[in-house]
């Protein structure tokens, strides 16, 4: 929808990780990497039916996401901003460890091992598709690499040059 209403080019600001200066940069949207939706995926839209995966041989029940999860996410504020991630996955979660409600899947996921969580992510990423938003970027001032996510601010759907010296690098 961004690309086709105001086109592919796409400006930020980032800082760096390593020096914390500001700076602009460009992506052009086209070139990222986008991957279908799984079949399992599709018929989960369709049916509302949940998704069976295993994880370190536990069954757990899953989900893609829906416009409703949006909303809630656009709702976050402060500390609980920061949270996006277990957040996201813990939506993505109908039933784990015999629990399916919110407040006892979130727990559980706060306290899973990070190996565990990682492959939790990819299996119920690898379900919903969508476009690779890490890339590298790197520091105008100290040349530092970062690995950074897409940032959707308020200037995502808008027009509007925000940069005038931004970089646009073309990803791929």
């Amino acid at each position: 929808l961004r690309v086709s209403t105001f086109g592919p080019d796409y400006e930020f600001k980032a800082t760096c990780s390593k020096c914390t200066k500001h700076f602009a940069w460009g992506v052009d949207l086209n070139s990222l990497d986008v991957f279908e939706m799984s079949e399992a995926g599709i018929s989960s839209l369709r049916t509302g039916n949940a998704i069976p995966l295993e994880v370190d041989g536990a069954p757990v029940l899953c989900r893609v996401l829906r416009g409703a999860d949006e909303r809630f996410f656009s709702t976050l504020e402060g500390a609980e901003s920061s949270k996006i991630l277990t957040y996201t996955l813990t939506r993505r979660i109908v039933e784990m460890q015999g629990q399916a409600e919110w407040e006892l899947l979130l727990p559980l996921v706060e306290n899973m091992e990070r190996l565990t969580a990682d492959k939790l992510w990819d299996l119920t990423d690898n379900l919903e598709g969508g476009i690779e938003m890490l890339f590298d970027i790197d520091c105008p001032s100290c040349q530092a690499v970062m690995n950074i996510m897409l940032p959707f601010d308020e200037g995502f759907f808008s027009s509007r040059k925000r940069f005038a010296k931004s970089k646009l690098k073309r990803i791929g």
